[in-house]
């Protein structure tokens, strides 16, 4: 018996530290931020599991995107199942870590920009570059431009493929885990 309300204990515990509907809202602070790929070929299908990449953050260096490190680390993506509430086949990346809730995450591509140093009503724009890779041979390039406004604190973002703008579908102002934000991209 004791076994049984120690159990039921700790699942409430577990349940109650967990709420699908949190947003990042960290009083202006950014935190870790997500998004989801909706990714299929010309005629409609989707790419199989692994079947396409993504590159570690890359960086911008005399006007070419280049590896951070010596060379390009690549994720493999494939479908979320988790988003039980959106008819869209999303795209995620490879999670490895020990409380993946299955074997793709919405892609983490933001955390708190606490390196540089603020300026009261001073907004910053920060570009993070990432590449794309289908299939082995074909690539895009993703830019993502997170402007940090510093006061108020507020974070936007903007998504490219390719140097276009992609609209951000979903919910565009919540960027949380269970929050099914995507861009479109047919190859």
């Amino acid at each position: 018996m004791k076994a049984l309300l120690y159990l039921s204990s700790l699942f409430l515990l577990l349940c109650a530290g967990c709420n699908k509907d949190e947003s990042n809202d960290s009083g202006g602070i950014p935190a870790d931020y997500f998004l989801y790929f909706d990714i299929s070929k010309v005629d409609g299908s989707f790419f199989e599991n692994g079947s396409v990449e993504l590159s570690d953050e890359m960086k911008m260096e005399n006007g070419e995107i280049v590896p951070t490190g010596e060379i390009i680390h690549w994720v493999p993506m494939g479908k979320v199942e988790y988003l039980d509430d959106i008819d869209k086949t999303l795209t995620g990346t490879q999670c490895a870590g020990q409380s993946c809730l299955g074997d793709y995450i919405g892609f983490i591509f933001s955390m708190s920009p606490e390196n540089i140093e603020y300026e009261e009503e001073d907004a910053y724009d920060i570009n993070r570059y990432y590449l794309l890779r289908y299939q082995g041979d074909d690539t895009d390039t993703l830019r993502i431009r997170e402007r940090f406004y510093t006061n108020p604190p507020s974070t936007d973002f903007t998504f490219f493929l390719n140097g276009q703008e992609k609209e951000i579908l979903g919910e565009p102002t919540n960027f949380s885990l269970f929050s099914a934000n995507y861009i479109t991209i047919e190859k």
